[in-house]
């Protein structure tokens, strides 16, 4: 199950790979944000925006051909606590 410390650590990886330029805070800031709509999005069955925009970056590094199985691991997890894997 993904808590707020696996949404940080995706924050982080999103901030190094993305060409962002986020504070310590605002990392945090961010991961809160995606920990709220994943959970959102569990209790409402609709995946919000955010989300998606998360998976779809995520995939993209994957398709990239990077060995990144953490990225993986992630994409993997998000899709099946939201019953994406259909």
């Amino acid at each position: 199950m993904l808590e707020y410390n696996d949404f940080y650590d995706i924050a982080i990886y999103a901030n190094e790979h993305w060409n962002g330029s986020f504070t310590t805070k605002e990392i945090a800031e961010n991961a809160y944000n995606y920990t709220c709509d994943f959970e959102w999005s569990k209790e409402n069955g609709k995946v919000a925006n955010s989300i998606k925009v998360l998976l779809t970056n995520l995939d993209e590094d994957i398709a990239n051909g990077e060995e990144l199985e953490y990225v993986k691991y992630w994409t993997s997890e998000i899709r099946k606590e939201l019953d994406l894997n259909q």
